[in-house]
């Protein structure tokens, strides 16, 4: 559904009347499900909330409700659906189909999951019924990817021969367009590689499924059978009274001929449950006075490690999402409600008092961490919370992640652009000496080296000439040429101007992009519009893995013009290309966006600059 761009028609503030009215629709939607968090949490009393009303590129209506700049939830024909975002943020044990990873990449190209897709686990599958909601994850991850509508209940699934069909039919997957309107979080990792997971890997690991079979009956993939019974768990099912029988360590069964008095009883009733309830009562403590230093630890480590005077002031909400979580270590987890404090607003407030932040309520309801004292001397004796994972990203400085052919940057880094020469037919006789087949890529210092070590070796050298032999005659002349002898010079432009030109994109973090041709260039055009009003088009932002709309809203505040962004015709489906539209001549504008400090991209890589408006000099009387 929202695969395509759509059009936005208005986004407004949320009113407190809604708010309710919101909370008592999410309660009649899914009361069926279970929130492990009061709805008044889910949508927050005083958080901003925004309405988006929406439309898909088919035409359809759809409202979308975003709290805090995440969309949570969006309405299609008045059914409430919840969106991926809610599901990482919060907790709702809605049912979960699991499918490969080849088939999560047919489902963001716009196919449904049909049912030789569907993995089973050794539980079984959930149940649900035909028209439910219902969640889609791969096996090595319980974060959910898509959200759609189940066509079959649960029963039908189990119980159907021939395995075809649609069984969910998709609304809403990782990396559309609905995904890209929050901040363009990457799937959470929840409970990786579990001894679930770990068992449909391996029943499922010699399997692939293709375009072509994707649709077709698939036997491998482990199913119950049609009664709904999972074989191979009741094969591997344990008789209980074997185990009560081969149990050497629980405690000796009383001798029933000498019974205990009643006294005696009450006696040693009262001291278990008092030493219950005094372990238990150490326990909760124990793990309150941890989960307060966790706490502490990562709220100095937000500190010194990443809030910044720029981004100031900053809701204290995103503050504790952005800055503060992140910084707890990978093989801890750190919950509010476990504290002494019991919510993020107590415990703010208590180091307002220790003087290490200053807190106000700029807008209504809305408190904001205007500042922070660096010359605190708490924060400067702590030593900032690195975990093993943290300090290789940081040493590798990768801020980049990957999943599923998704790419979301933390802070925009510029690529790495470099001209490659792809060996070809014509001068594959002579790289095919020196160990390079056909398709193979090099740069031209490399290339340099190669010819050097060659002619070297073949003692081919006679003065400042080269003289060719055979293989170097066919790599580097034409047919119809009789050469024998050419300068180095010389040597390296023909065979390079033989060669078949690349270009390379080196993203940190990512694999190196080599495509054919030369590098390529955000097009900046001018066109003229009703009225003889300008208008600037910006086109082929994709390319250097910038947003366009992303790009539009910064270039609406900058040149306080209205934006838009349209797809582009010659768009695929498995590539969107778009074009950002903006009112005027903003050549200058794109420029110092694209060249400053948000972007960094070479001037070089810029066509169309010589559209700017010409300045205005003011002549000399």
């Amino acid at each position: 559904m929202f695969l395509r761009p759509f059009r936005t028609k208005s986004n407004s503030a949320i009113r407190s009347s809604d708010r309710k009215r919101l909370r008592h629709s999410i309660e009649q939607r899914f009361n069926e499900y279970h929130f492990e968090e009061p709805l008044t949490s889910i949508i927050p009393t005083r958080e901003e909330i925004n309405v988006l009303k929406i439309y898909s590129h088919k035409g359809d209506n759809v409202t979308v409700y975003c709290v805090d700049k995440n969309p949570l939830f969006f309405e299609v024909e008045k059914i409430l659906y919840p969106t991926l975002y809610f599901t990482w943020q919060h907790s709702m044990l809605l049912p979960c189909l699991i499918t490969q990873q080849v088939v999560i990449s047919k489902l963001a190209n716009g196919a449904d999951l049909m049912l030789p897709g569907i993995l089973t686990p050794s539980e079984g599958l959930p149940h649900f019924e035909r028209g439910a909601t219902v969640t889609i994850r791969a096996p090595e991850n319980k974060s959910a990817l898509a959200i759609g509508v189940a066509l079959m209940s649960s029963q039908q699934i189990i119980e159907s021969e021939e395995k075809k069909g649609k069984a969910v039919q998709v609304l809403h997957i990782f990396g559309d367009n609905l995904w890209s309107v929050g901040e363009k979080l990457q799937p959470p990792q929840i409970n990786p590689l579990t001894a679930e997971t770990a068992t449909i890997l391996e029943n499922t690991s010699d399997q692939e499924c293709s375009n072509a079979d994707y649709n077709d009956d698939n036997k491998d993939l482990k199913r119950p059978d049609s009664s709904g019974r999972d074989v191979a768990r009741e094969m591997g099912t344990l008789d209980m009274k074997e185990i009560a029988g081969n149990d050497h360590t629980s405690a000796p069964v009383p001798d029933k001929s000498q019974p205990l008095s009643q006294d005696a009883v009450k006696v040693l009733g009262g001291a278990d449950a008092s030493h219950d309830e005094k372990e238990e009562q150490d326990k909760n403590q124990n793990i309150q006075e941890k989960m307060d230093e966790l706490l502490m630890s990562c709220f100095l480590t937000a500190l010194k490690t990443k809030l910044k005077e720029s981004e100031l002031p900053l809701l204290t909400s995103t503050f504790y999402r952005l800055h503060l979580l992140p910084c707890c270590p990978n093989d801890q987890y750190l919950e509010i409600k476990k504290t002494s404090f019991k919510k993020l607003s107590k415990f703010l407030k208590s180091m307002e008092q220790d003087r290490l932040i200053v807190i106000k309520e700029l807008t209504k309801g809305n408190d904001s961490i205007v500042t922070f004292n660096k010359s605190h001397e708490r924060l400067k004796a702590f030593k900032p919370l690195v975990s093993k994972k943290v300090a290789v990203e940081e040493s590798s400085m990768l801020n980049t992640e990957s999943q599923y052919g998704v790419v979301t940057q933390k802070q925009y880094e510029p690529p790495q652009i470099s001209i490659l020469y792809g060996v070809n037919a014509a001068t594959l006789p002579f790289f095919s000496t020196v160990g390079y087949t056909k398709g193979s890529t090099l740069p031209s210092n490399e290339i340099r080296n190669l010819v050097t070590t060659y002619v070297k070796d073949n003692e081919l050298i006679h003065g400042r000439r080269v003289t060719l032999d055979p293989i170097l005659h066919d790599s580097v002349c034409e047919k119809h040429e009789n050469i024998t002898a050419v300068a180095w010079e010389e040597l390296f432009k023909r065979l390079i101007s033989k060669m078949q030109v690349n270009h390379q994109l080196q993203f940190p973090g990512l694999k190196p992009i080599i495509k054919k041709g030369d590098p390529p260039t955000v097009d900046i055009s001018i066109a003229q519009r009703s009225g003889n009003k300008k208008v600037t088009l910006v086109k082929n932002l994709e390319n250097f893995l910038i947003d366009p709309q992303d790009f539009a809203d910064t270039i609406r505040k900058l040149a306080q013009a209205s934006t838009s962004v349209s797809t582009l015709p010659n768009s695929k489906p498995a590539q969107i290309l778009r074009q950002v539209l903006v009112q005027g001549n903003q050549v200058n504008g794109v420029e110092s966006i694209l060249t400053g400090d948000l972007y960094r991209l070479p001037r070089k890589y810029l066509k169309g600059l010589q559209n700017a408006p010409k300045s205005k000099v003011k002549q000399k009387r």
